[in-house]
């Protein structure tokens, strides 16, 4: 049984070509295609399978550019570079800066994506794995800012139960028996 390849008609009718399994015969089936045949027979197989990947890859980008756009809080967008500043005790002296980050899908690198030949895959993976570095940097910048905030409102609601304990101690007490104990 002869394997054919899908050139033409077989028979060295119009390029036709029976592979017998010799390496003669496959030198001779590769010397009969030109560049300009293979270029068209990969744009014809992989440009539109790698141009239907992109363009999902693409919808997904799109829609996680569309969630930062509306990830705001109280007026706050940490992904869009708002920045905030919280004051952290009573005169001001002592405050928290938390920076926001510009995540969009320009400055994280990924606003051209192009998957046509091997290298501009390879750079689109090394562009997006760029990208989720840069977003975990920034989120872990976050999460110390976050650190710090839990630290001081925890620190502040024990000073309060311990002056509350306080207070309600002396209100509860018994005047007359206090005075007593301290003569």
């Amino acid at each position: 049984d002869d394997i054919y390849f899908h050139d033409g008609p077989v028979n060295n009718v119009t390029g036709g070509f029976a592979f017998n399994g010799t390496i003669s015969h496959v030198a001779t089936y590769n010397s009969t295609i030109t560049a300009e045949g293979m270029q068209a027979r990969y744009d014809a197989t992989s440009l539109a399978l790698s141009e239907s990947i992109r363009v999902e890859v693409v919808e997904i980008l799109n829609e996680l550019e569309a969630l930062t756009e509306d990830s705001g809080f109280r007026g706050v967008n940490f992904l869009r570079g708002d920045d905030l500043s919280l004051e952290l005790n009573d005169d001001r002296t002592n405050k928290l800066n938390i920076e926001g980050g510009e995540v969009t899908l320009e400055s994280l690198g990924l606003d051209k994506i192009l998957f046509q030949k091997p290298s501009q895959v390879e750079a689109s993976i090394t562009s997006i794995r760029n990208a989720v570095d840069q977003i975990r940097e920034y989120v872990t910048s976050l999460q110390t800012d976050l650190t710090i905030i839990n630290t001081r409102e925890q620190f502040a609601r024990e000073t309060i139960n311990t002056l509350k304990a306080g207070s309600d101690d002396l209100t509860i007490a018994d005047l007359n028996e206090e005075s007593a104990n301290q003569l």
